[in-house]
């Protein structure tokens, strides 16, 4: 093999192919010249090799009955490299597809499936006028209790889904707005590895001070005194210790029942 090796380039890019070059470094029980000469290329131009040992070969001989990994893949990143996946072979075929997929400088969070009330971007003044519009139309105060209050929960809740932004996210990533939207923009349109890794770091920057100043927001939103139960509640959700939601049967009648279980 040429030492010389393919051109080099400034911009992250990705060498793949089928090498058929043999070393330990990739799985191999051996190495030859070609594996050695290929190792050699890869260290002096910065690459990095796209291997995982636990992920199958991608070659597999009928005629032998061996798993071999002639085919490769090496990129000129310096960050977080990229992840390879084996796919199941192809019909006809011994060689396994491979999937390379990049990995983002912010890792988004698994949210549960569930209705999530977004307040600090509440409309209050359109709530409390929806509030009051709705107000006139409920049911007289001399008839059931129990339809007056389901009725006002409702006028409740339909000012609220008006008024406030609401949804379920299924991934999200905290403290994220429209100014790490743009810095992200920046990131992936950056034209050289310099200027890629300096956007990534804005990036990052930009998101650990907003996370900073959202934990002193609520560390300074905590406040034992009357009522305490907010910042009970916060101080449960940092230590971990948050307390099983109870149900209770409520009727404006009626007595309540409460089902707990003691943690």
């Amino acid at each position: 093999m040429d030492t010389i090796g393919l051109p080099y380039f400034c911009r992250p890019f990705i060498y793949a192919g089928d090498f058929n070059c043999y070393s330990t470094t990739w799985g191999y029980h051996s190495a030859n010249a070609s594996g050695k000469d290929l190792e050699d290329w890869t260290s002096a131009s910065g690459l990095n090799l796209l291997h995982v040992p636990k992920q199958p070969n991608s070659l597999h001989s009928r005629r032998w009955n061996t798993s071999t990994n002639p085919d490769l893949a090496c990129v000129n990143l310096a960050g977080p490299l990229p992840h390879r996946t084996m796919l199941e072979p192809f019909p006809k075929s011994q060689h396994r597809p491979s999937l390379i997929q990049p990995m983002n400088p912010i890792e988004p969070l698994a949210a549960k499936p569930m209705l999530m009330w977004y307040f600090r971007k509440a409309r209050w003044e359109q709530f409390i006028n929806l509030t009051k519009l709705g107000a006139d139309s409920l049911p007289d105060l001399s008839s059931n209790a129990d339809t007056v209050y389901s009725a006002f929960c409702q006028l409740l809740h339909s000012s609220a889904r008006m008024s406030i932004p609401h949804g379920c996210r299924w991934q999200y990533i905290p403290a994220w707005d429209s100014e790490c939207d743009q810095r992200y923009n920046a990131f992936l349109m950056a034209e050289s590895r310099v200027d890629l890794d300096f956007k990534a770091d804005e990036l990052t920057s930009c998101l650990d001070i907003k996370r900073q100043e959202r934990w002193i927001e609520s560390v300074e939103g905590i406040d034992f005194t009357h009522p305490s139960r907010k910042a009970w509640k916060t101080f449960k959700h940092l230590t971990g210790r948050c307390a099983r939601p109870r149900q209770c049967l409520v009727t404006a009648n009626g007595q309540y029942y409460c089902s707990s279980t003691s943690g």
